[in-house]
């Protein structure tokens, strides 16, 4: 088994000290520790995520497969707040775009992890990207800025944490629309239908598949509408929206009004 193989299988595994005694001594190849801290990156272990940069990992160095992005992207897409803080600790530049433009800041407000987005926010305010812009103003493929994207999600924590770091609220996406008219755009939708709808896209889902559409809360004390595909008893798929959307663009709705 080549020594990628062994990084990663120790990842999957979560085992901390077989990966601590695989990494002594040696000096493993660039892609091996790239493709190990991205999965580690991608599964919230802080703990492997820390001895694989103190081992040599490049916190800004995309994973190895076609379809990986950043390590800190990763983190922040799924709201591992603490891997986030590691890599943000040994240096990742919170500036820093994906191969489609998307950053962790962008991620981290889309998914309505506030927690995480207010890590970054503190640890980025004064960073610019390579066109002068901040962390809050970088736009996605779209022209949608961290702010849209919190606003189409719902997250008002998000929106909250975003605006006290100076978000421009009257920014236009490339549909001409400002974060308050994305935010209004959603108030009337049937929002447990459209979970439902992503959820059986993403699962590909078959006419015998089940979906199961429940509410939770989150971190925050946002409410959560998450619905998951479960095919022969077993979960396939899933996705949620916050349903915050309506005290989004009121809140907005202020900005504008001063």
């Amino acid at each position: 088994m080549d020594r990628s193989a062994q990084l990663l299988d120790a990842v999957y595994d979560g085992d901390l000290p077989g990966l601590t005694g695989l990494l002594e001594g040696a000096d493993d190849p660039p892609g091996a520790l790239r493709a190990a801290l991205y999965e580690a990156a991608v599964e919230g272990r802080a703990d492997l995520v820390h001895v694989l940069l103190e081992h040599g990992a490049d916190p800004d160095a995309p994973g190895v497969e076609p379809q990986d992005g950043l390590p800190l992207c990763a983190a922040a897409c799924w709201g591992h707040t603490d891997v986030v803080g590691e890599l943000l600790q040994a240096g990742a530049d919170a500036a820093r775009g994906e191969w489609d433009g998307n950053t962790a800041v962008l991620w981290a407000a889309a998914n309505g992890h506030t927690a995480t987005l207010r890590l970054l926010l503190s640890r980025s305010f004064d960073t610019a990207d390579r066109t002068g812009r901040t962390v809050t103003a970088v736009t996605d493929d779209s022209g949608r800025t961290p702010l849209h994207r919190a606003a189409a999600r719902g997250s008002l924590q998000a929106v909250e944490a975003l605006l006290e770091a100076d978000a421009d609220w009257s920014v236009r996406d490339d549909e001409g629309l400002t974060p308050r008219q994305t935010a209004l755009a959603w108030v009337d939708v049937d929002l447990a239908a459209e979970v439902r709808h992503r959820a059986r896209i993403l699962a590909e889902a078959e006419p015998g598949d089940r979906v199961v559409v429940r509410e939770e809360v989150a971190p925050d004390d946002s409410t959560v509408l998450v619905a998951e595909v479960v095919r022969d008893g077993e979960p396939r798929a899933w996705t949620d929206l916050q349903t915050g959307h309506a005290a989004v663009a009121d809140l907005l709705a202020s900005y504008e009004e001063r």
